[in-house]
């Protein structure tokens, strides 16, 4: 199958291309909060499309620094080194187990290099843990239970000056 991706900033987010995020984004289901809003905290966004349709979304934003604290991964000597998160990843199910959320995160790392990152994901999603790890993020602090769906949550981190 063809896809393509295209990255954007913030400053360059078409409303056309923010609608297709946004409504990505609603099909993930683990989002609080006014959705609409979310891509405004994106430093970068990219879209995967097949035939011109978006199937993918993923995102460098604003670190969520509550992950940080003892109530969830209890890694508070990280909040003063980490600013940016990898996050809002989705592919549409007809898509996936297609390599799109190793290429979104790849084509994010490759524009925030040297960056120090996060990343938070469910303890049962192996795939999603293996593709951090391949890209050298390490899982650091304890597991966590989610306020949306009752699932363990894991945080992951990536130090700028790791390849």
């Amino acid at each position: 199958m063809n896809y393509h991706y295209y990255i954007y900033s913030k400053n360059n987010l078409s409303s056309k291309a923010a609608g297709e995020f946004t409504e990505l984004l609603s099909r993930q289901g683990r989002i609080i909060g006014d959705i609409k809003l979310k891509w405004k905290r994106c430093n970068n966004i990219v879209i995967a499309y097949h035939k011109n349709k978006p199937v993918g979304i993923g995102a460098i934003k604003k670190a969520t620094k509550s992950v940080f604290l003892s109530d969830k991964a209890d890694a508070q000597d990280l909040d003063l080194i980490i600013d940016f998160e990898l996050g809002y990843l989705y592919t549409h199910e007809e898509n996936r187990r297609k390599g799109i959320s190793r290429t979104i995160i790849n084509k994010l790392l490759d524009e925030n290099r040297g960056r120090n990152l996060m990343a938070t994901t469910e303890i049962n999603n192996g795939a999603m843990r293996t593709i951090l790890e391949d890209n050298n993020f390490v899982m650091k602090g304890k597991e966590w239970q989610s306020s949306i769906d009752e699932q363990f949550l894991c945080l992951y981190v990536k130090v700028g000056t790791q390849s």
